[in-house]
Formats: structure tokens, sequence, C-alpha cells
């Protein structure tokens, strides 16, 4: 029986059977009992859905579960770090374009890419073994869009309370929070961030809400932004301070538990000024981390705990990706669409050496061709490329 797919039904028994998912029926799914496996598969807690539901999830649910067991094409293990290698080369310039762990160069010289790697890294490689040709993740056949699509549906699986926390990764300024908060606020959720845009006296659904937390919080701040969101959805965008943070892991490891009471508690020294919370409760919410770090970098307890999509991007996938966007009517409506494709088409162009792409990038440039200069494109490249990679 191939299948790896799991969902938790009701209260799972102290032996921790579950079910495992064997088929799918136009009226609903069937379970069979089956030992869980811990980390080796995805969790999911699918309950009874019906149809269309587990038509709306299969993809999302392939994706999971070839992510849990498969590494990332273009990365190489060293330990237990994973190093994260992109390597190109140029015939018209030739030379070869790099990104080792984020730090992009360009260089014509393979010893000058063994010397980057191990100073980067820490790690001695030859020219061949960084490029290498690594198995490709069966995940890796969902293009960027397809993965946009998937955080979509977990999103709305963290709206409903089928699943208890998420956690979505990749690079800063593609879409991510964008794409998490329009999505809980078309799932019915009220966004709590902007209290004033609460209506004076007016009564809040808090199982129906959100609150959105950016930047730096300590464990004290994590202590009580749980507890004031104790029956919300927290997102923590950019957060990543309580992500490395060994007291804010344990708090979180009791909220985003996925079965049983949530009970979080205080249980280092005093609260101090926040002695207005109580030294336990239980947590009802829902959590979800936006965050730059790739996945490996995500504690191991946050992952086992939360179901995951990788929004990593090459160049080419951040252009593929833009250029959904820029067809939205709700991106840069006040310029015409000739405008973006314009912009867009003259980073295609220059994506070798753009010291940035992201949807930043492409809102600058639509305004320079917005402008009315004649010379729109000569700004843009200067603009584009004039803090560019280092040329070795």
């Amino acid at each position: 029986m191939e299948m790896g797919i799991y969902g938790v039904v009701g209260e799972p028994p102290s032996s921790q059977n579950y079910r495992l998912v064997t088929s799918m029926h136009s009226s609903a799914l069937e379970f069979e009992d089956a030992k869980f496996q811990g980390n080796s598969v995805t969790q999911i807690a699918l309950g009874e859905l019906r149809w269309p539901d587990v038509q709306k999830y299969t993809k999302l649910v392939n994706y999971l579960h070839d992510k849990s067991s498969m590494r990332y094409n273009g990365s190489i293990n060293s330990g237990n770090i994973m190093n994260n290698v992109q390597i190109s080369f140029n015939k018209s310039s030739n030379k070869f374009t790099c990104a080792i762990n984020g730090q992009k160069f360009t260089t014509g010289k393979q010893d000058y890419i063994e010397y980057m790697y191990k100073k980067i890294t820490g790690e001695k490689k030859s020219f061949a073994e960084i490029t290498a040709q690594k198995k490709e993740s069966k995940s890796d056949k969902f293009n960027i869009n397809e993965r946009f699509e998937f955080v979509e549906n977990l999103v709305q699986m963290i709206a409903s309370g089928l699943q208890p926390s998420a956690v979505i990764t990749g690079e800063g300024g593609l879409g991510k929070t964008y794409t998490v908060n329009k999505t809980l606020v078309a799932s019915g959720l009220k966004d709590l961030s902007d209290v004033g845009a609460l209506e004076v006296a007016s009564t809040v659904n808090r199982y129906k809400s959100f609150t959105s937390i950016k930047g730096y919080s300590t464990p004290k701040g994590l202590y009580r932004t749980l507890y004031e969101n104790k029956d919300s959805v927290v997102v923590f965008d950019d957060c990543d301070s309580i992500l490395r943070d060994p007291v804010a892991l344990n708090l979180l490891k009791s909220a985003l538990d996925s079965y049983g009471k949530r009970i979080i508690s205080w249980n280092a020294e005093s609260l101090g000024r926040d002695e207005d919370l109580p030294r336990s409760f239980e947590f009802k919410g829902r959590v979800i981390f936006i965050s730059n770090l790739s996945q490996d970098k995500i504690d191991q307890a946050i992952r086992s705990r939360s179901m995951m999509v990788d929004l990593t991007m090459s160049e080419d996938q951040k252009i593929e990706r833009m250029e959904v966007i820029s067809q939205s009517t709700e991106f840069l409506p006040e310029f015409p669409s000739e405008y973006k494709k314009d912009a867009l088409e003259l980073i295609r162009t220059l994506k070798e050496d753009a010291k940035e792409i992201s949807l930043r990038t492409l809102i600058s440039i639509t305004k320079i061709r917005a402008s009315g200069n004649k010379n729109w494109k000569g700004m843009a490249t200067y603009i584009l490329c004039k803090i560019g990679r280092a040329h070795v």
C-alpha cells in the first residue's frame, strides 16, 4: 500500500493509532487504521472532508508529503547543514552567476567558486562536487504559482480551524504577507491589527479574527501575544527572533500541539510588569509563521508541528511570479498595464546583473517607465544594476 497522508480522527488514543487515507471517493474519504509513523510523513487533520474539499486539497497534500521526505534540488548536504547553491553560466559574458546561501557573485573562474564556497560555508569542495546534479525532489514539479495556491489552501485550513499552525518560508518582497492576509480576510476573518479601524463598542468574534505581529519579540512578549489572542489566528511576520529563542520555542511547542488541550505555562522567572497575566492558560487559537529563513533553519519542534510551504525562488521563478501579480487589477491600478509589462520585460532582460529582483523592483521600474523620461530604460537600468554583484 503506497500511501503516506495521515488524518487525525477525533481525540487520538494513547496508542497513537491514526487512520491512513487509502482511497478517495466522490462522496467522502475512506480511512483504514494505521500506526502513526512520526515525522516520516506529513500529518494532516483532514477529518471527514467531503468532495470537492478533497479535490481542492489533493495537490496540496501531495506537495506536503513530497516535502516531508525529499530534499531540495540544488542543495548540498554538509553534515546537518543544507547549503543552497545556484550556479548558471552566461555564454555571452563567459562568466558564472552564483548564489551560495543567498550571497551572490559573478566570476569566470571555477577555482574562485571553490574559494567562495569554502568562505561562505566553511566546507572545502571541488567545483565538480559543488555543481554535482542532485536528485530532484518530487515537490519540484510544482511551479511557484502552484505553491502560492498551496499557501492559500493552507491558510484556508488555518482559518477554518482544520489545522493549528503553518509555516511559510522564502525570500521577502514577493507577496507572502499579502497572500496570507488576503486569504484570511477572504475566509471571513477580521483583521484586528489595525485597532483604529474597529468601530467603537463593536463586538468581535475572536475565533473569526486575526492579528499580525511584525518584527522582534521577546519570550514575555510572545506569552502576552498568545494569551491576548488565545482564540484567534496569530500571524508572526518576520519574527525570526522567537524561532531562535529556547524559551519562546518551548511556549510555541505547547501552542502548536495538534491534539488534546493546549496549555501554555510561564514557569520561568517572575513576569515582572506582566503580572496581570495568568501563569497558564488554554490556547485555542491558530498560528501562521511568515519567515525569510530557509526551512532548514526552522527549529525541528516547529516543523514537526506545522504544515510548511517553501516559496524559495530562482530568478526566473521570481519573474514568473511577478508576471502573474502584474496582471492583477489590484497591483498598481494607477498605471497602465503596458507600463508594467515594459518594466517586467526590462527586468527579465537584466536579471543576470540586477542587484535585487522583487515586487519592490517591479514597482520602482514601473514608476520610472511612467515618468515620461525618454531615456527611462537607461535610468531604470542604472537603478536596477548600479550596486550589482561583485565581479571578479
